[in-house]
């Protein structure tokens, strides 16, 4: 019997125990996964007011859109979601870094690398931030990665084209995009020229595409081969593809090695020499003078 009542009292305390500390309010929300996030961002908002229309609702990665009211065409624009895209988890919420192809009716489709917050009490994405990568290339994937609690570096590993290519050639050259987002929004950081495991030139400034001062500074890193006795050569070459300059770029710690090299150069161009479109060249340092030996990268920049 005493057995009993003290199975009985141990029972009660644990009933009571349950009623005094049972968990109050609503369960916490599950926390977002790559597919949940996913499902939104094929059905969220987008701004295309540059292409000539204001604000279009993606249905399942897609929408189209007028840019003209007066046609009879209409629409006349799309917008499409690609399959390549990053997320950094935070909690409940996320940074969302999506590849988006828009077209304004005419002959080109443009790549956006989009920026998303996404907000887990609402369930929604709010657009950030939107940088163009190009046309006629062929984006391979999009990596993100948290250095810190304000800071993220995105990279959006492509395929392009050869400048002397034509437009309509397949894209094979294999490039990085790095972006860096700090206090000052999300910007282009450096341009590796081959692959995240394969860099061979990295240009972080100019960046490819930019404005340039007629004196400038290029500033880099390559492949320890690239280099003979410490030096690697640039050429900067007219629209009409004429080399007008030649210079050394010096390196900036031991190149006999296989490492990336940090270099830089100093270019004045001419004094005769027009503003407009420009080519830089970096060319691997060859003093064998065998082709196989050879190797070069070239990207455009525009001297104001």
């Amino acid at each position: 019997m005493k057995n009993i009542l003290i199975a009985f009292a141990v029972l009660g305390v644990v009933a009571l125990g349950a009623y005094y500390f049972k968990p109050t309010g609503a369960a916490p929300a599950a926390l977002p996964t790559e597919a949940s996030i996913g499902e939104v961002l094929r059905n969220t908002s987008l701004d295309v007011s540059e292409f000539g229309a204001g604000t279009v609702t993606l249905v399942d990665g897609e929408a189209s859109f007028v840019t003209d009211a007066t046609s009879t065409t209409s629409p006349q624009g799309f917008a499409q979601l690609s399959d390549k895209q990053a997320i950094i988890f935070k909690g409940e919420n996320a940074e969302v870094f999506a590849i988006v192809n828009i077209n304004g009716g005419g002959s080109g489709t443009f790549q956006f690398l989009v920026w998303f917050s996404y907000m887990g009490a609402s369930n929604t994405l709010i657009e950030k931030q939107r940088l163009g990568i190009g046309d006629r290339i062929a984006i391979d994937s999009v990596a993100a990665n948290q250095t810190a609690a304000t800071t993220f570096d995105i990279l959006v590993s492509l395929k392009d084209r050869l400048p002397t290519e034509p437009m309509a050639a397949t894209p094979t050259q294999p490039r990085v995009l790095h972006f860096a987002y700090t206090d000052s929004g999300l910007a282009m950081r450096d341009v590796i020229f081959g692959t995240v495991s394969d860099p061979q030139i990295v240009v972080a400034s100019p960046l490819p595409g930019a404005d340039t001062p007629r004196s400038f500074t290029i500033a880099g890193a390559a492949r320890g081969p690239w280099f003979f006795e410490a030096n690697l050569p640039i050429d900067i070459k007219n629209a009409t593809g004429t080399v007008i300059l030649s210079v050394p770029a010096a390196a900036q710690g031991d190149w006999m090695t296989t490492e990336l090299v940090p270099f830089s150069a100093t270019v004045k161009l001419p004094a005769d020499a027009s503003a407009g479109l420009y080519a830089v060249v970096i060319k691997k340092d060859n003093p064998s003078g065998l082709p196989e030996h050879d190797g070069s990268i070239e990207f455009p920049i525009v001297v104001e």
